[in-house]
């Protein structure tokens, strides 16, 4: 990620290799949402939450 200096905002190289940590930040970051996952499969949909679970619950202190 880098920052626009033409635009405000950001500017996020996407490519297939990086496309699952492109996701988790902007999940995580609250850029987007799980339900703008639609288009996506199940099974990446499904790996996301659980990354995502498991990060929440450890940043809370969670078993």
């Amino acid at each position: 990620m880098r920052e626009d200096k033409r635009r405000g905002g950001m500017v996020m190289r996407m490519s297939r290799s990086n496309m699952e940590l492109n996701l988790l930040s902007l999940l995580s970051d609250g850029v987007i949402s799980t339900a703008e996952l639609d288009g996506f499969s199940e099974e990446l949909r499904e790996k996301l939450a659980l990354v995502l679970r498991d990060h929440r619950d450890w940043d809370h202190g969670d078993s």
